[in-house]
């Protein structure tokens, strides 16, 4: 699997929708209890299967999954991004699809990566392929949620509380920083640029 890797999108590969969530991903326990996960992050590649990649190896094994939907932000009751993270995002991202809004930038939601195929950079290939995708379909922005590192260990202590922590990872093993504990009082977004001279 340590060889070539390709990423295409779940709608170009609807035969590896069943094996989507079979795929061990390394993911902290804490971000297994979450309300809005459960209840809407199986939907995401059904509802949004376009914005949904995949990346297998020379023998057809998924390597890694990449979660994003897009969702309209220039909305009355909106304007900017929320302060529950990417929990209240989702939410709006199904709302906006139901009712035919015209979205406008695309959440990043999650990078897993498989734990044994970690350190090999196939986190930043997704996400640069998030970013391609974005562009191929007309965005000119990716928003990601950021978690606070090591936050597996302390999932409600606060952005100012880690950035004080000496010699802490900051990205937890097969997970990308893309991902938010809905419970953290403290949300931090990151905006992406899709075209190709942006800053990360």
């Amino acid at each position: 699997m340590r060889g070539r890797i390709t990423i295409t999108t779940l709608a170009e590969r609807p035969e590896l929708s069943d094996v989507l969530w079979e795929m061990p991903d390394g993911r902290p326990e804490f971000m297994r209890h979450d309300l809005v996960a459960n209840a809407y992050t199986g939907s995401i590649a059904e509802e949004f299967p376009e914005y949904v990649l995949v990346a297998t190896g020379a023998d057809g094994a998924l390597a890694a999954r990449g979660l994003c939907v897009p969702f309209r932000m220039d909305h009355p009751k909106r304007g900017t991004l929320p302060d529950r993270g990417w929990d209240e995002v989702v939410v709006w991202a199904f709302a906006d699809r139901r009712h035919g809004a015209v979205p406008d930038p695309v959440d990043a939601i999650e990078i897993a990566v498989r734990p044994d195929l970690g350190g090999l950079g196939l986190s930043g290939r997704m996400l640069g392929a998030m970013r391609a995708n974005a562009r191929a379909h007309g965005f000119a922005e990716v928003v990601a949620p950021v978690r606070t590192s090591a936050q597996d260990h302390e999932p409600n202590a606060s952005m100012t509380h880690e950035q004080r922590r000496p010699n802490v990872s900051r990205v937890a093993p097969g997970i990308a920083s893309l991902c938010v504990n809905s419970r953290s009082a403290e949300r931090r977004w990151g905006v992406l640029r899709s075209h190709r001279n942006a800053r990360v």
